[in-house]
């Protein structure tokens, strides 16, 4: 007795991106099976009895392949689940402190873009410890000090796109007062009456209060995911203030007034 046919065909998992594709058919049978093949909802098929047909996946949505395999009397179907999407050609983009502690935890804001979502990997230059290559926003700690670069690569939809920063890395004692990290700063306008602007350079996630001479808390905040800050100073005396920020082990301090 010949051997019934086995229908079987692969597809790629997760999103794919809208276009034409090959299919790669598994069936076994003897003798060789008769292909049928169809897919919902309907699209272009290339020759619907070839062995490998190429399929036109032209729109975004979830397509369902059908694969028939025919031997004499016998028939075996096999279905697959395709998902497609327009694809957006990655962009890779990340911000980081220009200024890190030696064995001190950094962050890193990953605001790259792609469709599908892009995979990513993270390296530096020289070499250092990074909590997941792979994540889209790992820490990163420098075990020397000196200037390192930061690599980002970011994939998605057969497109990669890769981009990179440079830091300078040192000894922290505690937190304590960074001159680099105080120049990264900008506040505006100051004096202010209203709104204070806090601006940090390459930084995206930091603390912040405002004190009085006598070093009273009189505003606190926690910034995440962006570098710029407004704060209501409408509320609060005139007369002069210090504003101190920290952030990675990093400490600055700019004075303000409110008039």
């Amino acid at each position: 007795m010949s051997p019934a046919p086995f229908s079987a065909f692969a597809l790629p998992c997760g999103v794919s991106c809208t276009g034409t594709m090959a299919m790669v058919n598994q069936s076994t049978g003897s003798p060789a099976p008769t292909y049928s093949w169809s897919v919902l909802p309907a699209t272009a098929i290339s020759s619907p009895t070839a062995a490998n047909p190429v399929i036109s996946f032209s729109n975004a949505a979830s397509y369902t392949v059908t694969l028939s395999a025919t031997n004499g009397t016998n028939t075996s179907v096999s279905v697959n689940v395709i998902q497609t999407a327009v694809c957006v050609a990655a962009v890779a983009n990340f911000s980081v402190s220009a200024a890190a502690c030696k064995n001190a935890a950094t962050t890193v804001t990953n605001s790259s873009t792609g469709t599908p979502s892009p995979t990513y990997t993270w390296s530096t230059m020289p070499g250092a410890l990074i909590s997941n290559p792979s994540a889209t926003n790992p820490t990163i700690t420098f075990t020397v000090n000196g200037t390192y670069t930061v690599f980002l690569t970011a994939s998605a939809g057969g497109s990669v796109s890769t981009t990179n920063h440079t830091l300078s890395v040192s000894v922290c004692v505690g937190i304590s007062e960074s001159s680099l990290f105080n120049q990264s700063i900008g506040l505006y306008p100051n004096p202010a009456s209203e709104k204070i602007n806090i601006e940090v350079a390459n930084v995206t996630s930091y603390n912040y209060q405002i004190t009085d001479l006598l070093g009273k808390v009189i505003v606190s905040d926690a910034i995440h995911n962006k570098e710029k800050a407004t704060v209501d100073v409408s509320n609060i005396n005139k007369g002069i203030y210090f504003l101190i920020i920290e952030s990675n082990g990093q400490k600055a301090t700019k004075k303000i007034i409110v008039e």
